[in-house]
């Protein structure tokens, strides 16, 4: 028994390194090696992200995705590998109770963004059940850079992928009120005005939502 604890510590430790590795090789790659990531690499990193090998490998296999993903057609590689679940995962398991955690917490969030830059990677965030109301919980209890792209993701829901359905489980799972309280507390400009512009284009469908604390509809540009 403790030979096969050895082993596998011995082996989470192998995949820790390489994915560390894995990083660091391409971000010296040149673009040509970017675009040309194979999609192998993708589910690699994905698995480390939903193993837990280590906070190091996490942060590694994070970043990986942020800084890789948005090359080529490399979005629907990592989201066919199945980036958009592990990173709704990881926003559900997360406490952010420490400076790391909610580090990790901001890179999801950031990695969850990157996913929603093409249609496939928006489709697996709305059709996740937890995907639109983790993002939402998020929104205001994180910091400000996971508050940021929190809004962002919304708002790339909102532009491309807004059917009748996610129009009103934006309703249902509390994102229309975290728009809303947004406008009424300090966040960046940026944010503010991209909150603005989502409860502008769904308003008619908003405004008489019973999901919608009557004093918040106030709010509504």
């Amino acid at each position: 028994m403790e030979n096969y604890s050895n082993s596998k510590r011995d082996h989470h430790q192998s995949r820790a390194y390489a994915t560390i590795l894995l990083r660091s090789a391409f971000r010296a790659a040149e673009p040509i090696q970017l675009v040309n990531a194979r999609s192998e690499i993708f589910a690699a990193v994905v698995s480390v992200l939903k193993d837990r090998i280590s906070e190091s490998a996490t942060k590694a296999a994070l970043k990986f995705l942020i800084e890789v993903s948005p090359w080529g057609r490399n979005r629907i590689k990592a989201v066919e590998g199945g980036a958009v679940a592990a990173l709704i995962e990881l926003l559900l398991e997360s406490d952010h109770c420490s400076s790391a955690a909610r580090r990790a917490t901001e890179l999801a969030m950031r990695g969850v963004e990157v996913m929603c830059g093409c249609a496939e990677g928006r489709a697996e965030v709305v059709g996740h059940a937890a995907g639109l109301a983790v993002v939402s919980k998020k929104m205001l209890r994180v910091s400000h850079a996971a508050t940021d792209g929190a809004v962002r993701i919304v708002a790339a829901v909102s532009r491309y992928s807004a059917t009748k359905g996610v129009v009103a489980e934006m309703a249902e799972v509390g994102v229309v009120a975290k728009l809303c309280l947004l406008l009424q507390v300090d966040v960046s400009w940026k944010s503010k005005e991209k909150a603005r512009e989502v409860l502008r284009a769904h308003s008619r469908a908003w405004r008489n939502s019973p999901c919608i604390p009557p004093h918040l509809i106030s709010s509504f540009p």
